[in-house]
């Protein structure tokens, strides 16, 4: 594959189309819990839309951010010290137009993310030009007496991780939920019946002693737990943790294996694969990086025109690579 070339057609703020509350809001508290104070960064990738598309989506941009103007101020501290909140200061988020010299089909639908360089497919301003991501401002925050010293950061293993992309038609996973409700009488999701094989595979491919813990851990939505407020902008998901004996998991059915999962969580919906901005849905979603020093899975719908569910795969180092996709692929059609 050769190289390809993005654009930068212009870049910079969108402000709330109209007045907004100037006020400091708290964070809630599940957007206070450690496991939620990073970055996540994802790419959404549709069809090319008429040429006035970023026209369009720059002015909705703009009229939706007058519902959700938290979502245009910053992070800044809050009336405890050290304790992050949210300065509604209308300054807009960032917005890049840009254009390349390739299609999608060109770069395999981007199912590997940096297959472009991720400088070129994410505005970035600059910590001296624009403050918009949090960890930015964070930075940028000053705690002149803290009631704690800051130690050494921690060194984060480099786990080698092979990256692995998967597809499995609806046709398949449809059939394991059937067998699902052959076994139990209750239905499940797709998520769980990937999600069981997926941790099965990878406990065998690791060859780990029998007593050996194996983990997972997942996020799952509690807004049907959660009485939300209308224009509840926080976060709405919350990790499951879950881990079992090797021998547990690899002497158990999938369908035992699904028993687990369910047990430890209710339903997991985030809904990226159905926004619309007016030329259709996105013909992918996911991750734009991975990180090496987690074993990582994301599950989601695969890119158009695939039919099914997509699973990204950061889990398994490479000599165990080839004993994972065996085990993932052996029953496929």
């Amino acid at each position: 594959m050769g190289s390809f070339k993005v654009t930068r057609i212009s870049e910079g703020p969108v402000k709330p189309a109209s007045a907004t509350p100037d006020e400091t809001l708290p964070l809630a508290w599940v957007d206070r819990y450690p496991t939620h104070r990073g970055l996540v960064e994802s790419m959404h990738i549709f069809r090319s839309g008429a040429d006035a598309a970023p026209a369009v989506i720059r002015d909705a941009l703009a009229k939706a951010l007058v519902y959700f103007y938290p979502l245009a101020g910053r992070i800044a501290e809050g009336e405890q010290p050290g304790a992050p909140a949210i300065r509604c200061t209308a300054d807009g988020v960032y917005f890049a137009e840009a254009a390349a010299d390739c299609s999608l089909e060109d770069v395999r639908y981007l199912e590997r993310p940096l297959m472009l360089p991720k400088e070129d497919l994410v505005p970035y301003p600059g910590d001296d030009r624009w403050g918009v991501e949090p960890h930015n401002t964070i930075m940028m925050m000053q705690f002149p007496n803290p009631k704690i010293k800051p130690g050494p950061l921690p060194e984060l293993p480099v786990l080698a991780l092979d990256y692995i992309v998967l597809d499995f038609p609806t046709s398949y996973i449809d059939d394991l939920k059937k067998q699902y409700k052959a076994h139990s009488g209750k239905f499940c999701s797709g998520f769980d019946v990937l999600t069981a094989k997926l941790w099965q595979c990878r406990t065998r491919a690791l060859n780990l002693e029998p007593e050996a813990e194996v983990k997972l851990c997942f996020f799952a939505s509690v807004r049907h737990l959660l009485k939300l407020d209308r224009g509840y902008y926080g976060n709405s998901i919350f990790p499951v943790k879950m881990s079992a004996p090797s021998a547990k998991v690899l002497g158990s059915s999938i369908m035992e294996v699904v028993d687990m999962i369910r047990q430890a969580k209710d339903r997991m919906a985030l809904g990226f694969s159905e926004v619309d901005y007016g030329f259709g849905p996105p013909v992918f979603a996911g991750p734009l990086v991975n990180n090496d020093f987690i074993a990582s899975v994301v599950i989601l719908k695969a890119p158009l025109p695939l039919d099914g569910t997509r699973m990204l795969a950061s889990c398994v180092t490479k000599e165990h690579s080839e004993e994972f996709v065996r085990g993932m692929k052996e029953d496929l059609p």
